[in-house]
């Protein structure tokens, strides 16, 4: 039995479906138009398949939404996402936890920077430039305040 979550999710997608056909000329609203067991031949999906998915009482089988993306015009991705089958920061590959900021041992060491000698040169480097970037910050934002 659905859950209430997979009913709004339905409920939302075949809302979203049904939007993107209607802006992909597909008058899915007209009963006598044809245009719905179109959109099923172009999105190769059967005409029942493609009437729940309409009427957010189902959603399409992740191996369908190539096709539906395709009939609609639609990244697959943005099918992929509202569906529930992937979440928006799982398609990017974002990293689920932050990771920790890089030090310069860790460059020098990415780098093969071995001799403690130029780890230090290469540490002096970074201070500077943090410095640098620190003060053209802070000139910048006094002429922003000055500008307003």
């Amino acid at each position: 039995m659905p859950t209430d979550e997979n009913a709004d999710l339905a409920s939302a997608f075949g809302s979203y479906v049904k939007a993107e056909a209607r802006r992909a000329g597909y008058a899915v609203d007209d009963q006598r138009s044809g245009a719905k067991a179109k959109l099923a031949v172009d999105s190769g999906m059967s005409p029942a398949a493609i009437s729940r998915v309409l009427s957010g009482t189902s959603l399409p089988h992740p191996t369908q939404l190539e096709g539906l993306a395709r009939a609609l015009g639609v990244p697959v991705t943005e099918l992929l996402v509202r569906s529930g089958v992937v979440t928006a920061e799982g398609l990017t590959g974002a990293p689920t936890k932050p990771r920790p900021p890089v030090t310069v041992d860790d460059i020098a060491e990415k780098l093969g920077i071995r001799s403690e000698a130029n780890v230090e040169v290469l540490r002096g480097v970074v201070r500077t430039l943090q410095e640098v970037e620190s003060h053209t910050a802070h000139t910048a934002e006094g002429r922003n305040a000055e500008a307003q």
